[in-house]
């Protein structure tokens, strides 16, 4: 919730607390800075560094009406899974939810493989996707079909093992489902950017890009 902004349904802001570095996405952008706790104090020090993508006006103005507000808190608690950041008036200017299983729930589609070895992004030539339900997972590859556990710790991801159906198809096909099942393989944590989802590997990159299309 932003103070004083209605009908946000459609449109998602996160905040990621890292030592001394703040982070997330402001509703068009991504933003980092630095922060500094004292007590229930808490503030950014110095301005916030953002990428320059543009974005419809209804993303723009709720970007900047999000920075604006973030720039202004003062204090902050925790009351179950939300966290409520106040001005220094003791106003409510920011209120947001702990992110975890019920936002991975739905279907996925894979928008780019990220192969580390070869330094390369594959943007994928099929329509390739990902359903994260509360029991397993299931990967449709364009040729074969993944399915396997799933559970979330915090940031981390637990994914697999995959066991899958073993159709033969075009060459191209398999190399690029192949490439998709060693991603999934490397994964070991998360992050959501509005209707994005990014799996990371150990190393902290990006192995598998993904777009909402709904929720469970």
């Amino acid at each position: 919730m932003i103070a004083g902004l209605k009908d946000l349904d459609n449109f998602a802001v996160t905040l990621e607390f890292a030592e001394k570095i703040i982070s997330g996405f402001s509703g068009c952008n991504n933003y980092w800075g630095q922060y500094k706790i004292h007590g229930v104090q808490f503030r950014i020090l110095g301005a916030l560094a953002s990428t320059l993508k543009m974005c419809q006006d209804q993303q723009m103005s709720l970007e900047a009406e999000f920075l604006v507000k973030l720039t202004k808190v003062f204090s902050f608690r925790v009351n179950g899974d939300r966290l409520e950041l106040d001005s220094k008036q003791g106003k409510i200017l920011l209120v947001l939810r702990r992110t975890g299983v019920e936002d991975l729930l739905g279907k996925w589609q894979v928008i780019s493989i990220h192969l580390p070895k070869r330094k390369a992004i594959v943007s994928v030539s099929d329509v390739l996707y990902l359903t994260f339900r509360k029991d397993f997972v299931q990967v449709s590859a364009g040729c074969n079909t993944f399915r396997g556990v799933w559970g979330l710790e915090g940031r981390i991801l637990y994914l697999g093992p995959l066991t899958t159906t073993l159709q033969e198809c075009e060459e191209t096909a398999m190399v690029q489902e192949k490439a998709l099942l060693d991603a999934l393989n490397s994964v070991v944590g998360w992050r959501l950017a509005g209707n994005n989802l990014f799996l990371l590997r150990s190393d902290g990159g990006i192995a598998v890009s993904l777009l909402r299309l709904n929720k469970a």
